[in-house]
């Protein structure tokens, strides 16, 4: 989630860490998508009170984490098959902007080789090293607004969602993503394109 998330809506630091405790919770499984958000156990476990977990959820169900269900409270986000395929396919063409904007001389450059050459011994975190990646460049291109929407896709955040729900392995495609990145950063802009294109229609046809 981006930081502008509480900085467009002036929201108090405990509102801020009650956000951040919830997405690292969705980040490592301990709430899993379709869950039921209790509040009384929530305000036991977050040591706070309903008024600040409430905000915290209006603002989760805003980024599109979570769903606020009349009569049944918060449930985390629970994406299908075809909806995880469908933001895939948005990856694949607001990737494509980043990478035909992106200028190799970029002072971010040496943070974004670090991205891609990261160990993929965890693949529980391959996708999200991906999407760190695709968002960066859109910053390192000034476009806040890219960014903004690649975050929104919340592939970062279900990484562990989407694998089991496509039941794919990241490191099937990992290889394919670095050599992508690398060739972008090299300037091989037109390899990079056709490199980017390649894994993400891998992710999609393992969905089939």
């Amino acid at each position: 989630m981006s930081n502008n998330l509480f900085e467009t809506s002036g929201k108090s630091s405990r509102v801020e860490k009650i956000v951040c405790e919830i997405i690292r919770g969705i980040h490592h499984g301990s709430y899993a998508p379709g869950q039921r958000l209790v509040e009384a156990a929530l305000t036991s476990e977050l040591n706070t009170s309903r008024g600040p977990l409430r905000e915290a959820l209006r603002l989760l169900s805003a980024a599109g984490l979570v769903e606020l269900i009349p009569n049944r409270g918060a449930v985390i986000r629970k994406m299908s098959r075809e909806e995880i395929i469908h933001r895939f396919q948005l990856v694949d063409v607001m990737g494509a902007v980043a990478f035909r904007d992106y200028q190799p001389s970029s002072v971010e450059k040496t943070r974004l080789v670090s991205l891609i050459d990261e160990t993929a011994n965890d693949k529980d975190s391959i996708l999200q090293s991906v999407m760190n990646f695709y968002s960066q460049l859109a910053r390192s291109n000034n476009n806040a607004a890219l960014a903004e929407m690649l975050a929104r896709l919340n592939i970062c955040h279900f990484s562990r969602h989407v694998l089991q729900v496509l039941k794919l392995d990241p490191r099937e495609f990992w290889d394919d993503f670095r050599a992508a990145g690398h060739a972008l950063l090299d300037g091989n802009r037109d390899d990079a394109l056709a490199k980017h294109s390649a894994w993400i229609n891998k992710v999609i046809a393992s969905a089939f």
